[in-house]
Order: C-alpha cells, then sequence, then structure tokens
C-alpha cells in the first residue's frame, strides 16, 4: 500500500510542483546567502534618500553592521543557517513559515484531499477496509516522500557550503561533518513533521479549497501574531510560541523572528522543545484526521 500511495504522490502535478517550488526556493536563498558579502558593503555606501525612504545614520550603520556580521562567510552560526533544510538562509527567517516549510504542509494537504477530490478513497477503502491501517500507509508514503526531498534540499545545502562558503572563509568550513549530519537529519525531520500535520488536515477538512485557505490564513496570520503580543505587553505568551508554523525556525535554527527580535523580544523555546511541541502538533491533526475518517462516510 505504501508504494501505491508514493505513486499516487509522485504521478500528481501537484507533488511535481511542489517540488520544483521548493528546489527553486532554496536555489534562491543559497544564491542569497552567497552573494550577501559581496552586495552588503554595496549597500553600506548607499544613501537611504536613493532607495525611497529616510533612515538615520546611526541606525542605518547599526543595522547593516548586523548585516554584514550576520553574512561573514568565516562565521561558524553563518555556516550553519546555510545548512538549513527548511530554506530559513544564512541571514535569518522572516518570521513563521518559510516557503519550504509550506510546501511540506501541502504536499500532505494534496495527498489527502486529491483521494475525497477525485474519488480515489473509494478503490483505496475497497483494498484497504480498515481505515486507520490506510491512513497509516499515507503518513508513511508522505513521510517517505518528504523526507526524500529533505535529502535532495540538503545536498544542495552542502553543495553551496562546499563550493560557494568553503572558498570565501578565512577558516575555510567551521562545522563538523557530524553537527552537519546532525543540522540535516534536524530539517528532515521537521520537514516530515510538517508534512504530517497537512496530511492531517487534509483528511479532517477533506475540501482541498477549504485546506489550501486554511493553510495560508494560518501561516499569514500566525507570523504577524508573536510580534503584536511582543509590542503591546513587551512579552510572548507560551501559548502564542507554541503555535505550528512559528515552531520551524526556532526547532532548526533556534533564531528569534526578525520582527519580535527588532522589539527587544528573545525566544521562549529552545530547539528541543520546539520540536516537540511540533511533535504533538502532527499527532494531533492527524489524530483529528483519524477520527473523522472512521466517524464520516467516505463520499
Amino acid at each position: 500500500m505504501i508504494t501505491a500511495e508514493i505513486l499516487k504522490i509522485r504521478t500528481t502535478s501537484a507533488g511535481k510542483i511542489l517540488a520544483v517550488v521548493a528546489l527553486a526556493t532554496m536555489t534562491f536563498t543559497l544564491l542569497v546567502g552567497l552573494l550577501a558579502p559581496t552586495l552588503l558593503p554595496v549597500l553600506a555606501g548607499t544613501d537611504s534618500k536613493g532607495i525611497g525612504y529616510q533612515v538615520d545614520t546611526g541606525d542605518q550603520d547599526q543595522m547593516l553592521s548586523e548585516l554584514m556580521s550576520a553574512a561573514d562567510p568565516s562565521s561558524a552560526d553563518y555556516q550553519r543557517g546555510m545548512l538549513d533544510v527548511l530554506g530559513n538562509g544564512s541571514l535569518g527567517s522572516g518570521g513563521g513559515a518559510s516557503v519550504i516549510v509550506i510546501c511540506a504542509v501541502l504536499l500532505g494537504v494534496f495527498a489527502a484531499t486529491s483521494e475525497f477530490r477525485f474519488g480515489g478513497i473509494v478503490p483505496t477503502a475497497l483494498v484497504v477496509p480498515n481505515r486507520s491501517r490506510m491512513l497509516l500507509g499515507k503518513a508513511a508514503a508522505v513521510a517517505a516522500v518528504s523526507a526524500v526531498g529533505g535529502v535532495v534540499l540538503a545536498l544542495l545545502t552542502g553543495a553551496a557550503l562546499l563550493v560557494g562558503v568553503g572558498p570565501a572563509a578565512d577558516g575555510g568550513i567551521l562545522v563538523a561533518p557530524t553537527e552537519m549530519a546532525t543540522i540535516w537529519l534536524r530539517g528532515i525531520v521537521l520537514l516530515v513533521l510538517y508534512a504530517l500535520v497537512g496530511l492531517g488536515l487534509g483528511t479532517l477538512i477533506r475540501s482541498q479549497v477549504a485546506a489550501l485557505v486554511l493553510v495560508f490564513c494560518a501561516v499569514l496570520v500566525e507570523a504577524v501574531i508573536p510580534s503584536l503580543f511582543q509590542l503591546i505587553t513587551g512579552s510572548i505568551p507560551l501559548l502564542v510560541a507554541l503555535l505550528p508554523f512559528g515552531l520551524g525556525p526556532v526547532a532548526s535554527t533556534g533564531t528569534v523572528p526578525p520582527g519580535v527580535a527588532l522589539l527587544g523580544g528573545t525566544q521562549v523555546l529552545g530547539p528541543a522543545v520546539a520540536t516537540g511541541a511540533l511533535v504533538l502538533w502532527s499527532l494531533l491533526a492527524l489524530g483529528a484526521g483519524l477520527l473523522s475518517l472512521h466517524r464520516r462516510d467516505l463520499v
């Protein structure tokens, strides 16, 4: 059954499009990271009046100084950022879910909702009458496909680090091979968890359009909520920090969203806790989907 489910994902246009988007996004992110050490010194000499808005000279110098420090190829943090499988990049995440995380969630959503949209759930149920086993097979297939995608992305980041960063760094590559493997493994696991969240949501909602709207609304709203709480209350409540799409950058790189950092906020969770919370979210989504699968008719 798992092989058949993998074949369904491989042969659908949605799966191919998501793969292309993920690869293109990672390539663009890596190029930005590789070009940042060259471009930022040029920007440092640019007058803020020429880019459409006024920036205090002191603030501008401090901002550019921090960016140039973050884009130093000789920095271990920069090199670790280049290895991030979630595509947050060496300069850090913009806050919330990256495009690659969204692709992982949509992979799970499409794997579930396509069955209901095109009627494939009926022959699947005839072959595998046990609905728990049916969902388990789909989860295994989605996990396998997202893990393979994560391996490809990891190899791409490794190539960028070796070819682009290694020669430019004064001390060479500072990240040990064991640490590289840990960063990659952590990113692959996170992609699998996000794909399982999407599978659970798709099984629960069933409507492809409704599931897509829910995912994109959740991503957009959740990207703003931490900064709003930081601005209004001066801190981020634990429940806000535990929202699913904000857990990715924390679990992968331990970084604070820029909007929160600008307002003086600090990270509430550690990478291990964020990963554990994401495991719970994936189990919750799959559990809700399984309950819906048992209680509702297939068509």
